[in-house]
């Protein structure tokens, strides 16, 4: 039996930053895929530009978020959750919420993929 391969090692430098995936996440929504590709389906964004509130959001099917910029609160009920850049957590369907985006203050937009 062979051992598993070992994934290249790297150095914390090589990571990508919140801005990079950022940015890259902006790139794969905005543009439209090149000739012989597709979109990915199960990708999706959010963008703001100014705080926005929705009520009363229950999903259709579960979702990770990946807040890139800007907060996002979820309230149900007494209990809420705050996250920031960076954070990421899973949402489960037919879950009612309601979310608040907020735009960061440096960058002025919210994102989350």
């Amino acid at each position: 039996m062979q051992p598993y391969p070992q994934p290249p090692t790297r150095n914390i430098d090589e990571f990508m930053t919140i801005p990079d995936i950022a940015a890259s996440v902006r790139r794969i929504l905005t543009r439209p895929p090149a000739p012989g590709l597709t979109t990915l389906d199960c990708i999706g964004g959010v963008y703001c530009a100014e705080r926005h509130q929705l009520r009363a959001i229950s999903l259709a099917s579960p979702a990770a978020v990946f807040v890139l910029e800007g907060r996002k609160t979820l309230r149900r009920g007494e209990e809420r959750l705050d996250a920031q850049a960076g954070d990421m957590f899973l949402l489960p369907s037919c879950l009612e919420l309601n979310i608040e985006n907020q735009p960061d203050a440096r960058t002025g937009s919210y994102l989350a993929s």
